[in-house]
């Protein structure tokens, strides 16, 4: 059960921080692959730091989400 609670847990930050990163980075005027560098070198939940490669490998093409970066 609490394997089930953490799984359930890590899903909702991994969700809560590509929102986030989206954020910051629209807000901050900085590349999202600047945050998602920070946040993988911090992070120690493995699945946020492959959560960030992805979006790093987004943001390369100039778009996290709907959010332009270009």
């Amino acid at each position: 059960m609490k394997l089930k609670y953490e799984e359930s847990l890590t899903s909702a930050m991994i969700s809560a921080n590509s929102h986030l990163i989206a954020f910051a980075a629209e807000k901050s005027r900085i590349t999202g692959e600047t945050i998602c560098n920070r946040i993988a070198e911090n992070n120690e939940i493995s699945e946020v730091r492959n959560l960030t490669c992805i979006v790093r490998v987004t943001s390369k093409w100039g778009n996290i989400g709907e959010k332009n970066f270009n």
